[in-house]
């Protein structure tokens, strides 16, 4: 029988200290630690007689996914360094973010990169994302719904730092750094996930208005691909007008 921990971490009778592989599921906007049940479930049915997996769905982000993606990924980083000092046993690693939770992954794993854990402490497995806006939430095809959600994001980016994120609203004042999102296309960042052994990405084909199959499914693109495909749509101003 599998006991699930008031923290979100799952684990198979008797397999605490045998367990090697870390999954961490990370949920989007506005989720919670419930987003992950069922995966999580079936993730420890999977679990082999080699070693055990522990599933852990990050609760750090439960309220305040309005903050910005760094934030966010900060606080998942945290989560798991925390785990791997309880669990000497974890060999390797595994992400897992839905929606945003799959921006959060990729900006978590360049801090784990950072941090000098990756491929040192802990194998980076594999790094999968659900429906998450790799090149940015933006609005629908249709001239009308096209508008209001242009002007729903502008109201929103104003209380929420993610939005701005999302939407490539984040420019500082002083042009210093680029967009957020630009930033998780360099070298840097993509050095990173090319640590992991497998890269899955899934996304919706039809009835996802603001995360459609293009922007989900591209995969990790470079600088010069998200500048140029921005100028390609032809969107005014800063907005994500990625393809």
């Amino acid at each position: 029988m599998d006991n699930k921990g008031s923290n979100g971490e799952w684990e198979g009778q008797n397999r605490k200290d045998s367990a090697d592989h870390l999954v961490v599921l990370i949920h989007g906007l506005h989720g919670t630690r419930h987003d992950f049940d069922v995966l999580a479930d079936i993730l420890r049915c999977g679990d082999g007689p080699k070693g055990g997996v522990l599933v852990h769905i990050v609760t750090a982000n439960e309220r305040c996914t309005t903050d910005g993606v760094d934030p966010g990924a900060r606080r998942v980083q945290r989560e798991i360094l925390e785990l791997l000092s309880r669990h000497s046993g974890l060999r390797t690693l595994s992400l897992i973010g839905h929606s945003l939770g799959g921006i959060y992954a990729r900006r978590t794993a360049y801090l784990l990169g950072e941090e000098g854990i990756l491929c040192t402490r802990i194998r980076p497995a594999v790094f999968a994302t659900i429906a998450s806006p790799h090149l940015g939430a933006g609005a629908p095809p249709g001239r009308p719904l096209r508008f209001i959600v242009r002007v729903g994001a502008r109201l929103l980016s104003r209380f929420s730092k993610t939005v701005r994120d999302l939407t490539m609203n984040d420019v500082s004042k002083g042009g210093r750094e680029p967009p957020l999102l630009v930033q998780l296309a360099d070298d840097a960042h993509v050095s990173s996930l090319e640590k992991f052994r497998a890269h899955l990405l899934w996304a919706n084909t039809v009835g996802d208005l603001q995360c459609p199959c293009a922007r989900s499914e591209t995969g990790f693109v470079g600088v010069q691909a998200v500048a140029s495909s921005r100028d390609r749509e032809g969107h005014e101003g800063r907005a994500a007008t990625l393809v």
